[in-house]
Formats: C-alpha cells, sequence, structure tokens
C-alpha cells in the first residue's frame, strides 16, 4: 500500500460517525489477537502553524485527541490518533492501524511506528 492510499484510507476512518464504525465493526466478526499497550484515552495537543506555510512557526491553539495504542500477536504495533473526545472511537480504529501498519511493511521490532 502506497503511502498516498494509506493516507487516504486514515483519513476516512478519522472522520467517520462513530456509529457506522461501530455497526460495520461488528459485522466483522472474527477480531485479531491483540494486546492494549493504552486503552484509549483523552488529552490535548498543541496546535502550530506557520505564516503563508513557510515562515516561522507558532502555536495556533490547543485541540483535545483521543489516543491508544496495541500490538499485534505477530508483534506489529499501533498507535492511533483522533480529533476529539471519542473514545468509543479507538478500538475502531487501532484494530485497523496495527493492520495497516503491519500491510504497509513497518518492522515495530527495529523501533520503527506507523503513525497517521
Amino acid at each position: 500500500m502506497n503511502q498516498d492510499t494509506r493516507k487516504g484510507w486514515m483519513s476516512l476512518l478519522a472522520k467517520a460517525p462513530t456509529g457506522q464504525l461501530k455497526e460495520l465493526w461488528d459485522g466483522v466478526g472474527q477480531v485479531p489477537d491483540h494486546t492494549v499497550l493504552r486503552a484509549p484515552e483523552v488529552g490535548g495537543v498543541m496546535v502550530r502553524g506557520r505564516t503563508g506555510g513557510t515562515g516561522a512557526p507558532f502555536n495556533l491553539g490547543e485541540m483535545t485527541v483521543t489516543r491508544c495504542s496495541l500490538k499485534l500477536a505477530n508483534g506489529t504495533v499501533g498507535h492511533a490518533y483522533v480529533q476529539g473526545r471519542d473514545k468509543d472511537k479507538g478500538p475502531h480504529r487501532r484494530i485497523d492501524r496495527c493492520a495497516d501498519a503491519n500491510r504497509c511493511g513497518h518492522d515495530h521490532s527495529r523501533g520503527n511506528s506507523c503513525t497517521a
């Protein structure tokens, strides 16, 4: 999977309504074996900007995010960040993020991570 395709899938998942994601996820049936490294938790990040896209960076403001991390049975590690306070979106995205990390060929045993 190339970077642009992966970006498109991650963008779609991030913007999808939680109810629809949950309904589709429940229809999948078999969930990959995984260990939750960090359960979905709400926090804040500083959003930075640049004047004209090339100027000196400045702090635009804070944004609430929900993050989580997990590890698949094969050792693949995945991390997910979603804008907002929706912890219910986390479980659906974290499995996909790990599966996507595995598909995009990242070797997490060497310390690489796969985030969008």
